[in-house]
């Protein structure tokens, strides 16, 4: 198993919070991972990405400049990165905040991150959503290791906020069927 992905969005929606939590879920599943982050220097409203790879096998390069994965947060993301993903690739977009990509040779997942962010009880879980269709989509990872990633990810003053990241998981799972 070899899966390239691209995670892409703007600075404070969480793009790389998302990988790096499935990151720890690879890691904790034993296997090869690599976590690259790119991003401007502004803390909100600037782009951010990063590839994540994760494999049973050595990884070679820590980029992927032609994923078979993109994860897409909004439109501005999408129309970025929607023409590097491989032919017969997976496209997970924020339904909210982006329209359909026009791409036939891509398999499109329309995941509305923001509504059930706000289902969930807070806006700033949209990102886990996104990690919860991932998840179901790929099956790269399983949910109970995404599970052991956030309780063990995020400092103690944040651990609060796992009920509802775990229900936003949740539903952009179950969104993602």
């Amino acid at each position: 198993m070899y899966a390239e992905a691209i995670f892409a969005g703007m600075g404070g929606q969480g793009s790389l919070l998302a990988a790096q939590i499935l990151a720890h879920a690879g890691v904790y599943e034993n296997r090869n991972v690599v976590w690259y982050p790119a991003y401007g220097p502004e803390t909100r409203g600037g782009t951010a990405a990063c590839t994540l790879i994760i494999s049973d096998e050595q990884i070679g390069a820590p980029i992927a400049s032609h994923p078979e994965i993109l994860v897409a947060f909004n439109q501005r993301m999408l129309d970025a990165y929607i023409d590097k993903v491989k032919p017969g690739g997976i496209v997970i977009y924020n339904s909210d905040l982006a329209a359909a990509p026009q791409r036939k040779d891509v398999k499109a997942y329309a995941v509305p991150a923001n509504t059930i962010a706000m289902e969930a009880g807070n806006m700033r879980s949209q990102n886990m959503a996104m990690v919860g269709a991932y998840t179901r989509v790929t099956g790269i990872v399983d949910a109970s290791s995404v599970k052991w990633a956030m309780e063990n990810h995020f400092p103690e003053k944040a651990k609060k906020a796992i009920p509802v990241n775990m229900e936003a998981l949740r539903k952009g799972y179950d969104a993602a069927g």
